[in-house]
């Protein structure tokens, strides 16, 4: 849309006209026909007949000129009360695309530029469809304005490419992160009795992520180390990327207590809670993870205090968890980092709770 109109600002050549039309007119053999016969009265008296420009014939006229602000403001004008009045329509649908899993994985995978443009349109569409009564204004213009409406995903398009492009340049050094971490974390521990040292519980929980077991466990491992990466060691982050991040290390807590216990005892969570009136659920669930490793199991009943923080992050994973499984876990920016910090606690409180088992298993 821009081009378009800066298109007729830029020098004329002959090369710009079509092949075609090159081929079909012979533009060295013009000829002058007359176009009108007659005679222009004057008055008698002293008159100037004004010409067809102001100034002096032999000076150039000057080019046609604007400048790109001019340009630009063209372009916008169309739309910019619209883009004003929407402003906040725009930033929730792109809020909300950013914490989709679905768009984020895409766009990690470098699929065509068409493939994303037909997904963002679809996500775009369904998101306006959902608050049809809210948005019904905005979905009326980008009904009848076509070239606005594809304009502006492929705007969206393009951001998120960005985006993808700048989160691939962080680049993964398990070793640094694995430094990083123990730094950040240490004073979660510093209270605990009979604790292993940050470092071999940071080495702990990597060793669960670098171990194979089952597919269907270590699927998580990835995605784990990816997100950790994320959090310690990616800057300026979006809040929207760090919810993701805070919501990624939520869901995937129960996968990783159900390959810890694996890694220990050889088998898997069973789906029994001998405490429940019917004694079994359908398939295993955090509660059944949570059960099966009794430093977890029994973390309600610790006195000390600094069990009872534990006890009370533990809670904490759990009621996200659970609000996760029905909608997403409503987080203040504010509290993000601080939530983040609770998570990996417990990932890390997990690990350094399992090191003599682990080197058990594994002698």
């Amino acid at each position: 849309m821009f081009c378009k109109f800066f298109y007729k600002y830029l020098p004329y050549t002959k090369e710009t006209l079509p092949v075609e039309i090159l081929e079909l007119i012979d533009l060295d053999k013009l000829r002058i026909q007359a176009g009108y016969e007659g005679q222009l009265k004057l008055e008698d008296e002293g008159a100037v007949l004004p010409g067809t420009r102001i100034g002096d014939v032999n000076t150039k006229r000057p080019d046609d000129e604007k400048t790109v602000k001019e340009i630009i403001g063209e372009v916008n004008e169309p739309y910019k009360g619209f883009l004003d009045e929407n402003d906040k329509i725009l930033k929730q649908i792109w809020d909300e695309l950013l914490a989709d899993p679905e768009i984020d994985q895409a766009f990690n995978a470098e699929n065509s530029f068409d493939m994303l443009m037909k997904l963002v349109k679809d996500k775009f569409d369904e998101k306006v469809a959902n608050e049809i009564e809210k948005y019904y204004n905005f979905a009326e213009v980008l009904e009848k304005e076509k070239g606005f409406s594809i304009a502006l995903i492929s705007r969206f398009v393009d951001a998120l490419t960005r985006r993808a492009a700048q989160n691939h340049r962080l680049t993964y050094d398990e070793e640094a992160l694995k430094e990083k971490m123990a730094d950040m974390m240490n004073d979660e521990f510093l209270d605990l009795f009979d604790f292993p040292k940050i470092e071999k519980v940071v080495d702990g929980l990597f060793f669960v992520l670098n171990t194979q077991s089952l597919d269907k466990l270590d699927g998580i491992d990835d995605i784990l180390k990816d997100t950790f990466n994320k959090v310690f060691m990616g800057k300026d982050m979006h809040s929207v990327e760090k919810r993701l991040n805070f919501n990624t290390l939520v869901s995937s807590f129960e996968q990783f207590l159900k390959k810890l216990y694996y890694l220990i005892y050889g088998e898997e969570v069973e789906p029994h809670r001998p405490d429940r009136p019917n004694g079994t659920d359908a398939y295993a669930t955090l509660s059944n993870a949570i059960y099966a490793l009794r430093f977890l199991r029994n973390l309600h009943h610790e006195n000390s205090v600094a069990l009872i923080k534990f006890a009370h992050y533990l809670e904490q994973v759990k009621q996200w968890r659970n609000v996760q499984a029905h909608d997403s876990p409503v987080v203040a920016d504010d509290d993000i980092a601080t939530n983040t910090r609770i998570v990996v606690a417990m990932y890390l409180y997990s690990a350094g709770k399992s090191l003599k088992s682990l080197q058990s298993s594994g002698d």
